[in-house]
Protein backbone atom coordinates (compact mmCIF):
# COMPACT_ATOMS: atom_id res chain seq x y z
CA UNK A 1 0.00 0.00 0.00
CA UNK A 2 1.44 3.37 -0.90
CA UNK A 3 0.18 6.63 -0.12
CA UNK A 4 0.56 10.01 -2.16
CA UNK A 5 0.07 13.81 -2.48
CA UNK A 6 -1.15 14.85 -5.64
CA UNK A 7 1.31 17.50 -7.22
CA UNK A 8 -1.28 20.01 -8.73
CA UNK A 9 -3.55 19.69 -5.48
CA UNK A 10 -2.16 19.18 -2.05
CA UNK A 11 -3.43 18.45 0.62
CA UNK A 12 -5.28 15.75 -1.53
CA UNK A 13 -3.80 12.38 -1.85
CA UNK A 14 -4.29 8.86 -3.57
CA UNK A 15 -3.69 5.76 -2.60
CA UNK A 16 -2.70 2.22 -4.19
CA UNK A 17 -2.96 -0.73 -2.84
CA UNK A 18 -1.37 -4.25 -4.20
CA UNK A 19 -1.74 -7.92 -2.57
CA UNK A 20 -0.51 -10.63 -4.65
CA UNK A 21 -0.30 -14.48 -2.83
CA UNK A 22 0.14 -18.16 -3.88
CA UNK A 23 -1.85 -20.38 -2.54
CA UNK A 24 0.34 -23.39 -3.63
CA UNK A 25 3.59 -23.56 -5.51
CA UNK A 26 5.01 -27.10 -6.82
CA UNK A 27 8.52 -27.63 -8.24
CA UNK A 28 9.62 -30.74 -10.49
CA UNK A 29 13.10 -30.55 -10.03
CA UNK A 30 16.40 -32.59 -10.53
CA UNK A 31 19.74 -31.96 -8.76
CA UNK A 32 23.21 -32.98 -9.20
CA UNK A 33 26.08 -32.58 -6.72
CA UNK A 34 29.25 -34.17 -4.99
CA UNK A 35 30.20 -35.79 -1.82
CA UNK A 36 32.25 -33.47 -0.12
CA UNK A 37 32.65 -35.91 2.83
CA UNK A 38 31.55 -39.58 2.74
CA UNK A 39 27.87 -38.11 4.82
CA UNK A 40 27.54 -34.41 3.22
CA UNK A 41 26.40 -33.96 -0.27
CA UNK A 42 26.30 -30.43 -2.00
CA UNK A 43 24.11 -30.00 -5.00
CA UNK A 44 22.73 -27.56 -7.51
CA UNK A 45 18.72 -28.35 -8.16
CA UNK A 46 16.60 -26.82 -11.04
CA UNK A 47 13.62 -27.59 -12.91
CA UNK A 48 9.81 -26.62 -13.68
CA UNK A 49 7.70 -24.12 -11.36
CA UNK A 50 3.48 -23.68 -11.15
CA UNK A 51 1.78 -21.56 -8.78
CA UNK A 52 -1.90 -20.62 -8.41
CA UNK A 53 -1.37 -16.82 -8.06
CA UNK A 54 -4.15 -13.93 -6.75
CA UNK A 55 -3.80 -10.59 -6.92
CA UNK A 56 -5.96 -7.55 -5.80
CA UNK A 57 -5.32 -4.32 -6.59
CA UNK A 58 -6.74 -0.62 -6.01
CA UNK A 59 -6.86 2.95 -6.62
CA UNK A 60 -8.87 5.35 -4.08
CA UNK A 61 -8.28 9.02 -4.12
CA UNK A 62 -9.70 12.06 -1.44
CA UNK A 63 -9.85 14.70 -4.55
CA UNK A 64 -12.63 13.48 -6.43
CA UNK A 65 -13.98 10.63 -3.98
CA UNK A 66 -12.19 7.98 -7.53
CA UNK A 67 -12.02 4.34 -7.41
CA UNK A 68 -10.92 1.86 -9.49
CA UNK A 69 -10.18 -1.98 -8.84
CA UNK A 70 -8.46 -5.03 -10.46
CA UNK A 71 -7.91 -8.89 -9.64
CA UNK A 72 -5.57 -11.45 -10.81
CA UNK A 73 -6.03 -15.34 -10.58
CA UNK A 74 -4.01 -17.22 -12.94
CA UNK A 75 -1.92 -20.54 -12.53
CA UNK A 76 1.49 -19.78 -13.72
CA UNK A 77 4.21 -22.12 -14.86
CA UNK A 78 7.75 -20.54 -14.81
CA UNK A 79 11.26 -21.80 -13.69
CA UNK A 80 13.34 -22.56 -10.55
CA UNK A 81 16.61 -23.09 -9.40
CA UNK A 82 18.70 -23.06 -6.12
CA UNK A 83 21.92 -24.95 -4.44
CA UNK A 84 21.46 -27.00 -0.81
CA UNK A 85 23.11 -29.45 1.25
CA UNK A 86 22.08 -32.83 2.99
CA UNK A 87 23.97 -34.25 5.63
CA UNK A 88 23.59 -38.21 6.13
CA UNK A 89 22.94 -38.88 9.99
CA UNK A 90 22.84 -42.57 9.45
CA UNK A 91 20.34 -45.28 9.96
CA UNK A 92 18.89 -43.95 6.52
CA UNK A 93 17.85 -40.42 8.26
CA UNK A 94 19.32 -36.97 6.88
CA UNK A 95 18.95 -33.44 7.13
CA UNK A 96 18.75 -31.10 4.84
CA UNK A 97 19.00 -27.24 3.83
CA UNK A 98 18.23 -25.55 0.77
CA UNK A 99 17.57 -22.15 -1.05
CA UNK A 100 15.39 -21.87 -4.19
CA UNK A 101 14.86 -19.21 -6.80
CA UNK A 102 11.11 -19.06 -8.38
CA UNK A 103 10.30 -17.12 -11.47
CA UNK A 104 6.78 -17.31 -12.70
CA UNK A 105 7.19 -14.49 -14.74
CA UNK A 106 4.94 -11.62 -14.83
CA UNK A 107 1.04 -11.05 -14.91
CA UNK A 108 -0.92 -8.24 -15.73
CA UNK A 109 -4.58 -6.99 -16.19
CA UNK A 110 -6.25 -3.91 -17.49
CA UNK A 111 -9.68 -2.81 -15.87
CA UNK A 112 -12.19 0.10 -17.31
CA UNK A 113 -14.41 0.66 -13.87
CA UNK A 114 -12.86 4.02 -12.86
CA UNK A 115 -15.63 5.79 -11.07
CA UNK A 116 -15.67 9.42 -9.74
CA UNK A 117 -19.08 8.71 -8.59
CA UNK A 118 -19.86 7.82 -12.24
CA UNK A 119 -18.76 5.33 -14.20
CA UNK A 120 -15.80 6.56 -16.88
CA UNK A 121 -15.31 3.34 -18.58
CA UNK A 122 -12.88 4.99 -21.37
CA UNK A 123 -9.81 5.46 -18.40
CA UNK A 124 -8.03 2.18 -18.62
CA UNK A 125 -5.67 1.10 -15.48
CA UNK A 126 -3.19 -1.79 -15.79
CA UNK A 127 -2.03 -3.34 -12.91
CA UNK A 128 1.00 -5.73 -13.11
CA UNK A 129 3.11 -7.99 -10.82
CA UNK A 130 6.44 -9.66 -11.56
CA UNK A 131 5.93 -13.30 -9.91
CA UNK A 132 9.27 -13.97 -8.10
CA UNK A 133 10.10 -15.54 -4.78
CA UNK A 134 13.37 -16.27 -2.72
CA UNK A 135 12.65 -19.48 -0.69
CA UNK A 136 14.76 -21.20 2.40
CA UNK A 137 13.29 -24.78 3.21
CA UNK A 138 15.08 -27.00 5.98
CA UNK A 139 13.86 -30.99 6.61
CA UNK A 140 14.81 -34.28 7.47
CA UNK A 141 14.62 -37.19 4.75
CA UNK A 142 14.27 -40.24 5.37
CA UNK A 143 15.14 -43.06 2.91
CA UNK A 144 13.74 -46.55 2.77
CA UNK A 145 14.83 -48.94 1.04
CA UNK A 146 18.53 -50.22 1.08
CA UNK A 147 19.95 -53.84 1.86
CA UNK A 148 17.42 -56.75 2.18
CA UNK A 149 18.59 -58.88 5.10
CA UNK A 150 16.63 -62.13 5.60
CA UNK A 151 16.39 -63.93 8.38
CA UNK A 152 15.35 -68.10 8.94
Amino acid sequence: SSTAVYPCCAPTTFTVNSSVSADWLATIRGRIGFLATPSWLIYATGGAAIAEVRGNFSFTDTFAGATESGAIRDTRVGWTAGVGGEYAVGNGWSLKAEYLYVDLGRSSMTSNNFNVGVALPAQTFTHSVDLKSNIVRVGVNYKFGGPVVARY
